[in-house]
């Protein structure tokens, strides 16, 4: 008799537990490509903006682009981290 892991997998549908598990998954996923995103959308007026010259591209983009980003870690990392902190700690036994 040979197991067909695959066809196992098809007929047995998602457990509450599984569920637990990838819904928060996902919404950490979500969070994280969302300051990607956000950054990309909001990089070019924010250049303009500020006065950031792009006369060469390949130079000042990546650098400004790495500052927002190294920002906006910082900024949420303040506001989140007693948030975190109280989430991550365990009872000693």
């Amino acid at each position: 008799m040979q197991l067909d892991i695959g066809d196992l997998i098809n007929r047995r549908c998602f457990s509450a537990r599984q569920w637990r598990i990838l819904i928060p998954c996902f919404l950490i996923m979500l969070c994280d490509g969302f300051d990607i995103a956000a950054i990309g959308y909001i990089a070019p007026a924010m250049s303009r903006d500020w006065g950031v010259t792009l006369l060469k591209p390949h130079l000042n983009l990546p650098r400004f682009s790495a500052l927002l980003s190294l920002a906006l870690l910082i900024a949420s990392a303040l506001c989140f981290k007693r948030r975190v902190v109280a989430m991550g700690r365990r009872a000693s036994a």
